[in-house]
């Protein structure tokens, strides 16, 4: 059975509320799923094993403890939905050619949709890099290379964000419906 992408944005917005995040953060998290659901990528999946992750652990224990050298949170293990809204607000630094480097993130593809809009800013692609697999986004079209089961991986020990020229031949546009895991919905219905 095949959602809408609204669909998909309501019930993460609606389960990450429920999951005890704040309004901001939970309209954050549902543009993200939209963003990678349209992409054919397990989304509600992976927000259901995060936010049943962090659940009861304060965001500031969860989110970058500093946005100058390599970003890490004070619990040893980062939230991408919090590094992901920073990574937006340090868009600047990939202009000027800057590499983010990550420590200890969780569920990294969730990078992905805030490294997209970031190259909407500045009007080229960004890469996210983890173990063997580099995902590019010119903020539309998305680009995965590397093992199939690294992109789903839940702690990658150190992810890099950079501005890139060029998006591959291989990058793909976005769908306008998704087909996300009966399980994975019911998880994110009992949460919301």
């Amino acid at each position: 059975m095949t959602h809408s992408l609204n669909e998909i944005n309501a019930l993460a917005k609606r389960a990450a509320r429920g999951a005890g995040m704040s309004w901001g953060m939970a309209e954050e998290t549902g543009k993200a799923c939209r963003w990678l659901a349209s992409h054919d990528l397990p989304a509600l999946t992976l927000l259901a094993d995060l936010l049943y992750l962090n659940d009861g652990v304060a965001h500031d224990q969860i989110a970058p403890a500093t946005l100058t050298g390599a970003w890490a949170a004070t619990s040893g293990t980062m939230c991408p939905l919090a590094s992901g809204a920073a990574l937006s607000d340090s868009a600047d630094r990939l202009a000027a050619g800057d590499v983010i480097e990550m420590c200890g993130l969780s569920h990294p593809l969730f990078i992905m949709p805030f490294a997209a809009w970031a190259a909407l800013y500045l009007g080229a692609p960004v890469s996210v890099r983890w173990m063997q697999t580099e995902c590019r986004s010119d903020g539309h079209m998305l680009s995965c290379a590397g093992p199939t089961d690294q992109i789903g991986t839940q702690t990658a020990t150190t992810v890099t964000c950079a501005r890139v020229a060029q998006m591959p031949d291989a990058a793909r546009a976005p769908a306008l419906r998704a087909s996300p895991c009966l399980q994975a919905l019911e998880r994110l219905n009992a949460l919301a």
